[in-house]
């Protein structure tokens, strides 16, 4: 080969050098390179650029979790301050370092994203990483494998204000519990040790009232009348306040049960009531559940006996009893339909509190609790209880019951 032919061979060289120049320029340029990895003596070196993507680079700056690009060998050519302080790293010496200086690569494995094969995935994971003081803090990292960048995008979220507040949260709740179950305690002990005192002050003013009615003036005798009947109204409302703590002291174990036998066992239990009221009560097919017996039998014994109570004057009740299953909610829906004397939609919410009463004591008797404690059994079920009523037409009380155990 002659000179000439030897020069021209090196011309040609050096004409696709600088065509490969003048195209990694242009690049640079369009911003369409973040990075230049450089091969020599230092070894490899990672310099990254600035670009028409500098607003976006501000942007990744202000977020809160750290951000880093990361080559195929897991070089990190890119980064936010973000991140460098996670790590207590200066900026500038997280460029060009493997990630797994920082996070170990079987951590990395763990989000189960295939590292070597560099496939088109991401996924999430918790990791803890042991801090310059020695403590442990909680992070997850997001990792996605890209193809337009031929790496890997890394998102990392510190957890440790989050992880601290789910300690308190689960603390208060704890807390919360504990106080629960010690205020039904003190509520079950409260109205069981309040009746014998009571009992005995009743007692010995109807003792009273029957030896000496007469005997003194008419104000006399209508002071014990007053005091006879107070004592009575308190021990019913005491006998109540029982039967609200025992909804969350007497839980049986959730089985399934037909809801027609235990319907059954509530009209059963009210047939004095029904047959006195002369009440029509009528029935679908009801759903097979799974619930606490006893305490499904107390919720239509409850809406039903209300039912009748509030009959139209000198109109017979009818009740009807339904039940719809509810497929994306998970839950069947029954109703208890009357023809009884209704009431203002704006007391929807105000009667399932306990001790609420819309009426008079001479109007309609009870203390107001029997509604309470359905509410507080079907919420018990994962469920919950609601009313729609037109005053004059009537009212029909609605309740839930999920079709899935599990939620329960």
């Amino acid at each position: 080969m002659n000179k000439s032919d030897e020069c021209s061979k090196e011309l040609e060289k050096l004409r696709l050098r600088l065509a490969e120049a003048e195209e990694t320029l242009n690049a640079i340029q369009n911003g369409q390179v973040d990075a230049v990895v450089v091969n020599g003596s230092k070894g490899t070196q990672v310099f990254t650029l600035e670009g028409s993507d500098y607003a976006y680079r501000i942007l990744i700056e202000d977020m809160n979790e750290g951000v880093a690009l990361l080559t195929m060998d897991l070089s990190i050519y890119y980064c936010n301050s973000k991140l460098a302080s996670m790590f207590d790293m200066p900026l500038e010496n997280m460029i060009g370092k493997p990630i797994t200086d920082f996070i170990f690569l079987n951590q990395l494995k763990e989000c189960k994203i295939p590292i070597e094969s560099g496939s088109d995935s991401s996924c999430k994971e918790e990791i803890s990483i042991e801090s310059a003081d020695g403590t442990l803090v909680t992070f997850q990292i997001n990792i996605s494998f890209l193809k337009k960048i031929d790496g890997y995008y890394l998102i990392v979220t510190d957890l440790t204000e989050q992880k601290k507040a789910e300690q308190e949260l689960h603390n208060l709740l704890k807390d919360l519990e504990r106080s629960n179950k010690e205020l039904q305690q003190f509520a079950y002990v409260s109205s069981h040790d309040l009746q014998e005192p009571l009992r005995t002050i009743a007692s010995f003013t109807q003792l009273l009232e029957r030896r000496y009615k007469g005997k003194f003036d008419s104000d006399a005798d209508e002071f014990m009348d007053y005091i006879v009947e107070a004592a009575k109204r308190m021990q019913r409302m005491i006998i109540d306040l029982l039967e609200y703590s025992r909804v969350s002291m007497n839980q049986e174990e959730f089985e399934e049960i037909d809801t027609a036998e235990v319907l059954d066992e509530a009209l059963f239990n009210l047939r004095g009531t029904v047959e006195n009221n002369n009440a029509i009560i009528t029935h679908d097919d009801l759903p097979k559940v799974t619930a606490d017996k006893n305490q499904l039998v107390k919720i239509f014994q409850n809406l039903i006996s209300n039912a009748i109570k509030f009959k139209k004057e000198n109109e017979q009740p009818k009740i009807h009893i339904s039940a719809k299953k509810d497929p994306q909610k998970n839950q069947y829906v029954f109703s208890i339909q009357d023809n009884g004397i209704g009431m203002d939609s704006q007391y929807a919410e105000r009667i399932f509190t306990l001790f609420q009463r819309l009426h008079t004591r001479d109007e309609y008797q009870g203390t107001g609790i029997g509604l309470s404690v359905a509410k507080k059994i079907v919420e018990r079920h994962g469920g919950c209880i609601w009313v729609e009523s037109e005053l004059g037409v009537g009212s029909t009380f609605y309740f839930t019951l999920p079709t899935d155990p599990k939620i329960n």
